[in-house]
């Protein structure tokens, strides 16, 4: 079965971002560039809302550790008491200079989430097309950030595709890298020379006429 592909302006194609991010789970987040769409979760909310807060207090003896981190809702998500060991390294975290820095961060949403969580930037074309972007990395790998990445600059290409017999079938497909024929014969589930491309080339102006009237 032949496909044919037709390359959509690239002023106009939609990336899958708008419905990849409807789906998200509480395991990934996007701060830093206000210019750009954020997404936060409950545990990463809490933490920026009371964390100084909870570091006030603890330093100036107001409350103990652990009523501190009850006060503020900084619980484990086991449903048990913190260990030693986990206290340890919250002291750590309210001790931090700056309560904010990625690695403190980072750290707190381990401790709330039971998660493994890491940093990154995601990029764009331009220099100021950057985004903060943190995610568990038990779900989510390097390859999904950097496909999140496509979606979430629309650094893809965006196909109107159809078989060659049934012109009115037609599908989108969001390509996200540089095989544009091997990503949408997977999609057909045929041959990638079973694909045929047409890449966007402009458009065309066609003069028209009214008639003068005597």
């Amino acid at each position: 079965m032949k496909i044919i592909a037709k390359q959509v302006d690239p002023e106009c194609q939609d990336s899958n971002f708008d419905s990849v991010i409807t789906f998200m789970n509480n395991d990934i987040v996007f701060v830093g560039n206000r210019d750009y769409r954020s997404h936060t979760t409950p545990e990463y909310d809490l933490l920026i809302k009371y964390i100084g807060n909870a570091a006030y207090d603890y330093a100036y003896n107001i409350t103990n550790i652990n009523d501190t981190l009850l006060n503020y809702g900084f619980t484990n998500p086991t449903g048990k008491n913190w260990s030693k060991p986990k206290l340890h390294q919250w002291r750590g975290i309210l001790e931090a200079d700056n309560l904010e820095d990625d690695e403190n961060i980072i750290k707190a949403l381990n401790l709330l989430t039971g998660g493994n969580w890491e940093f990154t930037k995601i990029r764009g074309y331009c220099q100021s097309d950057w985004q903060g972007v943190y995610y568990d990395s038990s779900k989510w790998s390097k390859d999904d950030i950097k496909a999140l990445e496509i979606d979430y600059f629309n650094l893809g290409t965006g196909y109107d595709c159809y078989p060659a017999d049934d012109p009115e079938d037609t599908t989108y497909i969001y390509v996200y890298y540089d095989d544009a024929k091997k990503e949408i014969s997977d999609c057909y589930g045929v041959k990638p020379d079973e694909v045929v491309i047409y890449q966007f080339d402009g458009y065309t102006k066609t003069p028209k006429y009214k008639l003068v009237e005597d």
